[in-house]
């Protein structure tokens, strides 16, 4: 899923499956990290992470820390936590994201906006988040319609949806980064599909890498329901 907080109306739009759009990369230098399968993706933008084939239904739950970001001025960088049911490869069902952003410009303080996608319909997040606050995004997907949720425990901020179903073929979980990264090293995400972990269900693996193969986000491989994206420059 790709969407910007303020401009647009926060236009949103979900990717799945085989990410159509994004093209391999040659033989690039990247370790393994034990899962079934590594696809190294190259485009503008990034993202990696992990998606899984479900059947027909989902019910699936990702929690993670919002990150604290050490912003200076001018700090373009923005990175967003995304999780998604989708329908097809051109289209998508329920999806929650949240944006933690240095802005650029002005100004040191992290900015933080949320959003569910159900059905091509946004949700913005109401309320307030800071780093460090404790995420949940629960997500359900089936032919008899999608649900999502994107919430915040500590303040009690949260974006909701529902809309009709389709088939649920493929469950996204990963991280999205834009302009200079902040000063950042990783996100920890804890996922369950069906009550068992995400890692369980031999989910391919994302990493990004630049057009000349350097790893720019990475992948951990699964710890129980934990996986990590980290932020190779800044390691």
């Amino acid at each position: 899923m790709r969407a910007r907080s303020g401009a647009a109306a926060m236009a949103a739009a979900v990717v799945v499956g085989c990410l159509t759009g994004w093209a391999a990369t040659g033989s690039a230098a990247i370790p393994a990290t034990g899962q079934a399968s590594l696809v190294k993706v190259t485009r503008t933008h990034t993202i990696a992470g992990y998606v899984a084939g479900v059947s027909n239904s989902a019910t699936a739950v990702m929690t993670f820390t919002a990150p604290r970001l050490d912003c200076v001025v001018g700090d373009t960088g923005a990175i967003f936590s995304q999780f998604a049911i989708g329908g097809s490869e051109s289209g998508f069902g329920v999806a929650g994201q949240l944006e933690a952003s240095c802005g650029g410009k002005t100004g040191t303080s992290p900015r933080y906006a949320g959003l569910v996608v159900v059905d091509g319909t946004v949700h913005d997040m109401t309320g307030k988040v800071h780093g460090g606050d404790p995420i949940t995004v629960d997500l359900v997907g089936g032919p008899t319609g999608y649900n999502g949720s994107l919430s915040d425990a500590k303040t009690g901020a949260s974006a909701s949806g529902s809309g009709a179903g389709v088939l649920t073929s493929d469950v996204q979980a990963s991280t999205d980064g834009a302009g200079t990264f902040p000063k950042f090293r990783r996100i920890d995400y804890s996922v369950t599909i069906n009550g068992a972990s995400m890692g369980s269900l031999s989910p391919t693996e994302f990493v990004e890498v630049d057009s000349a193969g350097h790893l720019e986000i990475g992948t951990s491989a699964f710890s129980g329901t934990v996986f990590s994206n980290y932020f190779k420059s800044n390691t």
